[in-house]
């Protein structure tokens, strides 16, 4: 009798990815079952110990509509979720400004925390969110809400931030002292960096729309797309120097070197903006709104390369 080694070959190797698929099936299964009860078992802990610190450490009103640990949806990294974030803004003693309301905030942290106990927050994804932030008329701001004149007394739960993820988020920033508007629809961003620190490398990438930036109640920006690629060095959290700075408004490139620093008289700037194939027709509607009256009546085609060089004290 003669026995056909292809066949036996076949059946091995059949007999062999069988045994894989169901063990690999049984393994995700059975790692999917203990996260499941080990998110059960530290729940209680990890939500009181994060609420704690949060406690110790806010200087503002904060009412959560649901809390949850989760450790299965951003495998390999385990997460805190907040549902329902209403935060209150400092500054007005009397009636505190909303700062921030959210459908759902993420807080990150590894999962090799839940053995050793300590737990770091490395990463922060909002979703479905509204932030605002304000400089009253008396200088006075509402987002001064993490206290820095006391360190938490709870050392389980640390902030060391890295990474931010921000997820249909409109951010309006309102000054009332200069008259300075910059409101914004994020689609998608991400933001990379050492946060905790006062120097770092800050990298920002991500979609948005801008609704609308005004400066000095002078419009230059209304209703365009922006997709935004800058790596920025952070001094003192006071100074940014540009090291990447591609920002593409309405499909026009620029590319964006230089310095803009935050001084108690102002925003100095000493930038320098380069543009190469724009659009010239495109280029003229998104020239502030204050020249559009010189322009009215014109229509312009053609693609041109254009630099300017922004110098002085924005205040």
């Amino acid at each position: 009798m003669q026995v056909n080694s292809g066949n036996i070959k076949y059946r091995l190797i059949l007999k062999f990815l069988k045994h894989t698929i169901i063990s690999g099936v049984i393994f995700i299964l059975s790692s999917v079952i203990l996260l499941g009860i080990a998110a059960y078992v530290f729940q209680e802990r990890i939500e009181k110990l994060f609420v704690e610190t949060i406690n110790q450490n806010l200087e503002t009103e904060v009412t959560i509509e649901n809390i949850n640990l989760n450790l299965i949806r951003h495998f390999p990294m385990a997460s805190i979720t907040f549902t329902g974030v209403d935060a209150r803004g400092s500054g007005q003693k009397t009636v505190p400004s909303q700062l921030l309301i959210a459908h759902r905030i993420h807080f990150k942290f590894s999962l090799w925390n839940l053995i050793i106990g300590n737990y770091t927050i490395r990463e922060v994804r909002i979703e479905n969110a509204s932030l605002s932030l304000k400089r009253f008329s008396d200088g006075t701001t509402n987002f001064h809400v993490w206290r820095t004149d006391t360190l938490s007394s709870n050392n389980q739960f640390e902030f060391n931030v890295k990474e931010v993820e921000l997820h249909r988020v409109h951010f309006v920033y309102q000054d009332h002292l200069t008259h300075h508007l910059i409101d914004l629809a994020v689609n998608k961003t991400n933001l990379r960096g050492q946060f905790r620190l006062m120097n770092y490398l800050l990298e920002a990438k991500g979609t948005l729309n801008a609704n609308q930036i005004m400066l000095d109640s002078a419009v230059f920006v209304r209703n365009r797309p922006v997709e935004i690629d800058i790596l920025l060095n952070v001094l003192n959290n006071r100074e940014f120097q540009f090291q990447k700075g591609q920002i593409r408004l309405n499909d026009n490139l620029f590319d964006v070197k230089g310095t803009i620093a935050s001084t108690l008289n102002g925003v100095l700037f000493d930038t320098h903006v380069h543009g190469q194939k724009l659009h010239l027709g495109r280029l003229l509607n998104d020239l502030p709104e204050n020249f559009h009256k010189y322009i009215d009546g014109y229509r312009a085609k053609g693609i041109l390369q254009a630099d300017a060089k922004i110098v002085g004290l924005l205040n």
